[in-house]
């Protein structure tokens, strides 16, 4: 896998530096945004804990996005939330793009294509699906 020499972020560094391992380099969630990276190690959970603090002290905040990078967003979950309406979901209706933005701006959950619709029930296949088909930027089972 190819990262160039010094262009991790700090924190990224950071880990790496304290033994941690880069096994995936994730695309960015939204476009425009940096890459994810994903690690492993195979320190003790206390050492992971006082590391992962460490490390996250020199993450800088993400730049505010402007109106128009949130209107993307939001044009993008409607499609989303068209798509499973297609799939046969019934998720609720969107918010106003200035209702979107406002929650987004104050730090308050924003509206969500899938909200309404009960993905705690969906099977393996079903979240495969959707994912597939309908991309669901924000949205991951964990």
């Amino acid at each position: 896998m190819y990262v160039p020499t010094g262009r991790l972020p700090p924190d990224t560094q950071c880990l790496l530096d304290h033994g941690f391992r880069l096994t995936a380099v994730l695309p960015a969630e939204v476009p425009g945004d940096a890459p994810g990276y994903k690690l492993e190690t195979d320190l003790d959970p206390d050492q992971i804990d006082e590391i992962s603090k460490e490390c996250r002290k020199l993450v800088s905040p993400p730049p505010e996005k402007s109106d128009a990078e949130v209107k993307v967003i939001y044009d993008r979950w409607t499609e989303e939330r068209l798509c499973l309406i297609g799939l046969g979901y019934h998720p609720l209706e969107p918010s106003t793009f200035e209702k979107f933005l406002a929650d987004w701006r104050t730090g308050v959950s924003p509206w969500m294509p899938a909200d309404g619709v009960d993905t705690g029930t969906w099977s393996g296949a079903d979240y495969e699906t959707a994912k597939q088909t309908c991309t669901l930027e924000f949205f991951s089972r964990e």
